[in-house]
């Protein structure tokens, strides 16, 4: 049985909603400003297939697809070594910039990470962190340059 997980991730980005709102739908330039993110394969408009690594020792693969952004939404559907789906909330933060809400709802298709969770929960967790710490890191620094 798959693994259902729930993730809630918060940045804070010194620029306006449309222009985060346009690197998160850019998902073949993620490489190059998201450290997480080994590589991406398929075509612009097509589904994508993301490769990640964190602090786990395997990446994952996961295909994202029906990527959508419409009033200050970015979501998608993910298949691969997860399941389920991930939508990003952008508005304009009270102090300026943008605020962008991610969540995620995923159940673990690999059977690796399916035990892993069952043993060590917070360390699947933590990586999951360290994930999007480095994405968020990574954003800003392209945003701000």
């Amino acid at each position: 049985m798959p693994a259902d997980l729930r993730f809630r991730t918060v940045w804070q980005v010194d620029a306006e909603p449309e222009v985060v709102r346009a690197a998160l739908v850019d998902v073949g330039a993620y490489p190059s400003w998201w450290s997480s993110v080994l590589e991406v394969e398929g075509d612009e408009g097509a589904d994508r297939t993301v490769a990640l690594r964190g602090p786990l020792p395997a990446p994952l693969r996961i295909r994202v697809s029906g990527l959508d952004a419409s009033d200050g939404v970015v979501a998608a559907r993910l298949h691969g070594d997860v399941l389920g789906w991930c939508s990003w909330h952008l508005s304009t933060a009270p102090a300026g910039g943008t605020r962008a809400v991610m969540q995620q709802h995923v159940m673990l298709q690999r059977r690796s990470l399916r035990a892993l969770v069952r043993v060590a929960p917070r360390r699947l967790r933590s990586s999951h962190a360290a994930l999007m710490r480095a994405g968020e890191a990574g954003l800003r620094s392209l945003l701000a340059g």
